[in-house]
């Protein structure tokens, strides 16, 4: 293969390189990001082996080449690899093929650790040694050892570069900066940046024009592999909370910037950064170094419903694990959000997005209804209807005086999941309005009056149900509604009614009832285990019609089966 693919398969692996140590040091060890990014790093460096061999990086100051070409540059010290290398007299690094995850990843863990070891006693290259990675290969440049490679200006050179990158990193400091623009106003050209004489900084100026080769290859990698600032902010805020002071609670600016960073990363949909910075902040509340409770109110702060909807939306349309991962977000932290997961809520138009919204709530274990009532007002039915779900789910007496107002709503939509939430709230208090609503124009909603009044009705709401059994249209009514009648007549009204229902199901010369009715009455008399019920199932299995005589069966099954039930 051509040298330029070999090249821009390097500045891919470096790239993957530079995002694996970047990952590293932002998440904590173990972290699925991190752990994504390495294997993902060593997915392409064994593609690089197998297709160009042995790869050898030469490592410059800011820089890293494979043959001369370079394939690697950072403008920010800080966080350039070839520089953190290259200070510690690293001059070239061999991969050779064979290497295995673990090694990618000890190399990556050290890079991480670099700075850290300039505490120690330890370097860089001491510390890949000590890992005794057998893939990678080092040249190191040591002034203190004899032999074959050493260079008498090597420390010099080292010593050099060092102190320059140092003095660059420090050149943020406000004073120095200050009173360094101050005296530029009427220092020599010559004097000014880094010592240059006046002959080397006219040079600079006459040749600042024009883009060298270099610049512009470096521009081009940069643009194409950028650096997320939001993700140095992030590290520097931990750093600031993990200090001995720890964060207060009225630090403001510390606060601000939290909450910042987590909005940027729900507008991004990033679901991994949320993660890495809620872990750590709870982590820094256990350690004490924030007060409890403090990184709820901080994402309350940043969660906006508009930004819960596109987080929501976001993870609806990625993989299935996407939507587990958010609600499990949403769940941990439900107790600070719980207005603005209400407001997603009823401002939504994504009906996939309110039935998160609603998963959420329910697994969170309830809503305080102070922030339920507003919602029961709302003109929008689905809005009344889901918070007609929530309410009931906390089980609280005073949700059915609530409840009770919404029978009565202009949608039928509302007023079925009213007759749903009194079923389940007890109901005995509730007969007035299941026998109101078998009279409402809704067939659902007279359906749910039925299996209200079969729960908790006795004889005297039976001649209301009577009403419903004899009328004209009954037998145009949908099948489920039927039975639902007819089960409540035979269970409210004794064997008068299960002797009517048994006649229903029965042929007659003139003027047999529809199928779909003879079947719900079979279905019906199975409702309730009576002397007078069994006889009647036992005619209808032997009527010589297989449609009635399988109802029966069914009917015959359903109620043993319930008495065995209520025998346990």
């Amino acid at each position: 293969m051509s040298p330029a693919v070999a090249t821009e398969s390097a500045r891919k692996v470096c790239a993957r390189l530079h995002q694996a140590y970047r990952d590293r040091r932002l998440y904590p060890a173990g972290h699925p990001s991190a752990q994504s990014t390495i294997e993902a790093l060593a997915t392409i460096v064994r593609s690089h082996l197998d297709a160009h061999g042995a790869l050898t990086l030469q490592v410059m100051e800011d820089s890293l080449s494979l043959a001369g070409e370079q394939v690697y540059s950072l403008s920010e010290t800080r966080d350039n690899l070839a520089f953190l290398m290259f200070r510690d007299g690293i001059r070239s690094v061999t991969v050779s093929a064979g290497i295995e995850l673990n090694e990618v990843e000890d190399l990556v863990d050290c890079l991480a650790r670099a700075d850290q070891l300039q505490d120690t006693d330890h370097d860089l290259s001491t510390a890949l040694w000590e890992k005794d990675l057998v893939h990678v290969a080092l040249e190191v440049v040591d002034p203190f050892l004899e032999g074959e490679g050493a260079r008498d200006d090597a420390f010099e050179e080292l010593r050099e570069t060092v102190r320059r990158r140092l003095e660059e990193l420090g050149s943020v400091d406000t004073a120095e900066a200050e009173a360094r623009g101050a005296d530029s106003r009427e220092a020599d050209p010559g004097t000014v940046g880094r010592g240059l004489t006046a002959e080397e900084h006219g040079k600079i100026d006459q040749e600042a024009i024009a883009l060298t080769e270099e610049e512009v290859a470096r521009g081009e990698w940069l643009a194409s592999h950028p650096s997320d600032p939001l993700d140095e902010f992030v590290v520097v805020l931990m750093e600031i909370i993990s200090s001995p002071a720890g964060l207060a609670g009225d630090d403001a600016a510390v606060i601000d910037s939290l909450s910042s960073v987590l909005g940027h990363y729900l507008d991004a949909c990033n679901l991994d950064g949320l993660d890495a910075v809620l872990a750590q902040m709870a982590a820094f509340e256990e350690e004490g170094r924030m007060p409890q409770g403090s990184s709820g109110g901080i994402f309350g702060q940043a969660a906006t419903a508009e930004r819960l909807d596109r987080l929501i939306t976001a993870a609806v349309e990625g993989p299935p694990e996407q939507v587990e991962r958010v609600e499990n977000l949403l769940c941990g932290l439900q107790d600070a959000i719980h207005p603005t997961l209400l407001e997603t809520l009823a401002a939504s138009d994504d009906r996939t997005v309110r039935k998160t919204v609603l998963d959420v709530l329910r697994l969170g274990g309830g809503v305080p209804l102070r922030h339920i009532w507003p919602l029961m007002e709302d003109p929008r039915w689905y809005v009344v209807r889901n918070a007609l779900q929530l309410a009931t789910a906390s089980e609280d007496p005073e949700v059915i005086d609530r409840v009770e107002r919404l029978t009565r709503h202009l949608d039928s939509r509302v007023r079925r999941e009213a007759l749903r939430s009194l079923i389940t709230l007890g109901g005995a208090r509730n007969l007035s309005d299941f026998t109101r609503a078998l009279r409402d124009e809704d067939s659902g909603v007279r359906t749910l009056a039925a299996r209200g009044l079969a729960s908790y009705g006795t004889s005297g709401q039976a001649p209301a149900v009577q009403a419903q059994v004899q009328a004209k249209d009954l037998d145009t009514r949908p099948t489920e509604e039927i039975e639902a009648i007819l089960s409540t007549y035979v269970v409210l009204g004794g064997d008068e009614a299960v002797e009517a229902v048994n006649r229903i199901w029965k042929r007659k010369v003139f003027g047999s009832r529809p199928m779909p009715v003879r079947l719900a009455a079979v279905a019906a008399l199975g409702a309730v285990s009576t002397p007078a019920s069994r006889q009647a199932l036992v005619e209808a299995s032997s009527c010589r019609e297989a449609q009635l005589e399988r109802a029966a069966a069914r009917a015959v099954s359903d109620a043993q089966a319930r008495e065995r039930g209520a025998g346990a």
